[in-house]
């Protein structure tokens, strides 16, 4: 599954802290780019369904 989001700064800050986006990159990078205002960014999900099952191994 895959969409478009736009984020605000705030929305931005939030996702460059909990991702490896901004964990190496300077604090003037990350003022640099929390100052280009509102961003799109795309999310994109991989959805995996799994199910237990019992072997028989007899």
């Amino acid at each position: 599954m895959t969409y478009k989001r736009k984020l605000d700064r705030s929305e931005l800050a939030d996702l460059m802290a909990m991702t490896p986006l901004g964990w190496h990159i300077t604090e003037e990078k990350k003022a640099l780019l929390l100052s280009f205002g509102t961003q799109t960014i795309t999310v994109d999900y991989k959805i995996i369904v799994g199910a237990k099952h019992k072997l028989d191994l007899k």
